[in-house]
């Protein structure tokens, strides 16, 4: 691991941007059928199993010595043209996470060529995140891991997404960098795709009031309460800061003490809404996670 000094702290140097991997990529990589138990002594492995139709990929990377933690990493926007999936985030960070690392793409994006965003949110008929809730809980048992030593890590759609299994899960900690938290109120096109993809194209208002629970954390700030959560932002990334962040921030300080737990964690970089951690963002996220604290 490479370090960054600067002034008297000492930055984990991470790669620049937060870049997504698929299967091009991972050629030499093995791939296994997941029957319910990972491959012994594979630091790395990709796996893959099908759900009511949907094809679940994820990969594990496994420290040479136990560390006792494990990091979820979900992944945003698929964007790019040489993409398609699965498409893992994060995933040359994995020697900067100090823990193993399990890294699960979004099955719904499997539904459609071309498709980019999904937040994980599957269909009306389908959730993919009970489907995610059960596979971290056999995978940290398998790696002899605590739930409560389990921090599952996203940004943008990867961030809606953790925010939304925290709420399932609430014995894990929470990272969401720059995350959409009302699906209905991204202002990007991806949104209209989605809901005519997954949802047979009902508006973004009809979505809202059919499936709240899927398109919106906002809404439900009580099921976040005992969450720990680290939530970062960039406040160079307008649009997220106001329609999304502000209006979660003020749901969680109503809904009660709670929302102590949350670690509001702002920075400024002049990328935008793309821009990834920086190294001095970065460490304090490692920083306050390997807290005993925390």
């Amino acid at each position: 691991m490479t370090e960054l000094v600067g002034g008297n702290l000492t930055f984990i140097n991470i790669p620049k941007g937060s870049g997504k991997t698929d299967l091009k990529e991972l050629t030499s990589v093995p791939k296994f059928n997941f029957d319910g138990e990972l491959v012994a002594d594979q630091e790395k492995a990709l796996y893959s199993f099908e759900v009511d139709g949907f094809i679940y990929d994820f990969l594990v990377v496994r420290k040479p010595k136990p560390t006792g933690k494990l990091f979820v990493l979900l992944s945003g926007a698929a964007v790019g043209v040489h993409l398609s999936p699965p498409v893992f985030q994060r995933w040359k960070w994995a020697e900067y996470f100090p823990g193993d690392c399990l890294y699960i793409s979004d099955p719904t994006l499997r539904l459609e060529a071309e498709f980019k965003l999904a937040w994980y949110a599957g269909n009306a008929n389908h959730e993919p995140l009970d489907v995610v809730a059960k596979l971290i809980k056999l995978v940290a048992g398998q790696l002899h891991v605590s739930l409560k030593d389990v921090f599952c890590y996203g940004s943008s759609g990867g961030g809606f997404a953790a925010l939304r299994l925290g709420a399932r899960m609430n014995d894990i900690g929470i990272v969401a960098v720059n995350p959409q938290t009302d699906i209905t109120k991204y202002e990007q096109g991806s949104v209209e795709k989605f809901l005519r993809i997954c949802f047979n194209g009902i508006s973004r208002d009809e979505a809202l009031e059919q499936y709240p629970e899927k398109m919106s954390v906002a809404r439900f700030p009580e099921r976040l309460i005992d969450s720990r959560i680290i939530y970062v932002q960039n406040d160079l990334d307008e649009h997220h800061v106001s329609v999304h962040q502000g209006p979660f921030r003020s749901a969680m300080e109503s809904a009660g003490p709670g929302a102590g737990n949350i670690l509001w964690l702002n920075f400024s970089n002049a990328g935008g809404h793309s821009a990834a951690e920086s190294p001095e963002v970065f460490t304090k996220i490692i920083n306050t996670i390997t807290d005993d604290g925390y």
